[in-house]
């Protein structure tokens, strides 16, 4: 057999052995992927809005509401400082409310984190079945959320006995949790954002997409990136994104069209205004779009929402003097 012969017969069987593995492997497992990916992103969402659900527990007023920085949460807007102030309102269990008399004041939220964080690592868990059909980047992400949300015992008892001593915390309050809170919520805007640059995966998906596409529009707003919102914005079909194309318009300085946008979008949305407030509040004290507002359904509606507005702001303002209140006693009670 002459070299050449034998050079032949070794490329023919690198060729038949490509062929077959593009056959055999590269193609199954390709079309295999495709059928997969809906279900992974299905439970991607469900991580990403359970995440949610938990990093906002902490700002609740109640445990039987939501909270008012629900937008800020999904635009990207909460800060450390804010997990620092609201978590003086918080314990672990009602155990740390006997702390003192101050602490009869705060709210235990223990059971519901616990409770939430398990939802999230179970659903981790099931994702990793897939566990070959996940990026490293999915992986290493969901491991980081795993690792934060099992730093601390939620359910942590307030007392301990040593003989016969009793021992308790001075500050009974959540405060120092507050870097894992922040942290956790770093990784949820990673999260959000590896979801929002995933294309739709199947009609069934379509309206968790459409959630995240205003994510998307809030992130940008919040940025003071307006042009891109208004480009964005006027790109999609629903109408509701419509009302960050008209306040993006109007915070570029574009005020004639974006009122032009503002009437449009008020005659084909439904929706009473009181329950679109957060797209109007900052724009209270603007005449020129409460006369839209007023024209456009009523001022008896317009009020409402406006009432509404004044209700929650000062019900914020005013946890949020609590909450500075209850900070500074047990800052006060930690220097003795």
């Amino acid at each position: 057999m002459t070299w050449n012969e034998v050079f032949a017969a070794i490329v023919t069987s690198l060729i038949a052995s490509v062929v077959f593995w593009l056959v055999f492997n590269v193609l199954p497992n390709k079309v295999e992927r495709k059928k997969i990916k809906p279900l992974l992103d299905f439970d991607l969402y469900q991580i990403y809005s359970r995440l949610a659900h938990f990093l906002e527990i902490p700002f609740y007023h109640s445990l039987h509401s939501p909270s008012y920085l629900q937008m800020q949460l999904f635009n990207g807007g909460i800060k450390k400082d804010d997990y620092h102030l609201y978590l003086a309102t918080k314990c672990l269990t009602e155990e740390h409310k006997k702390v003192d008399e101050v602490a009869r004041n705060l709210i235990p939220i223990g059971s519901v984190l616990k409770s939430v964080s398990k939802e999230i690592q179970d659903n981790i868990q099931k994702l990793y079945v897939f566990n070959k059909y996940l990026t490293a980047e999915q992986i290493l992400l969901c491991r980081k959320i795993v690792d934060k949300l099992t730093t601390y015992d939620f359910e942590m008892k307030a007392f301990t006995q040593v003989g016969n001593q009793v021992f308790g915390p001075v500050d009974p309050t959540m405060r120092g949790m507050e870097s894992m809170f922040y942290e956790t919520y770093t990784l949820f805007l990673q999260l959000q954002d590896h979801l929002i640059c995933r294309k739709p995966a199947g009609n069934e998906l379509g309206d968790f997409y459409k959630n995240l596409c205003s994510r998307k529009l809030g992130l940008l707003y919040g940025r003071g990136e307006f042009k891109k919102v208004a480009k964005k914005a006027n790109s999609l079909n629903e109408n509701i994104n419509k009302a960050y194309y008209f306040r993006s318009l109007y915070r570029k300085g574009d005020v004639e069209k974006g009122l032009a946008v503002l009437r449009a979008f008020l005659q084909k949305e439904t929706m009473r205004l009181i329950y679109m407030r957060g797209y109007f509040e900052e724009f209270v004290e603007d005449e020129q779009i409460k006369n839209v507002l007023i024209e456009e359904r009523s001022e008896k509606e317009y009020r409402e929402m406006i009432d509404c507005i004044n209700k929650e702001r000062g019900q914020q303002t005013a946890f949020e003097k609590f909450a500075a209140e209850m900070g500074a006693f047990y800052d006060e009670k930690l220097k003795k």
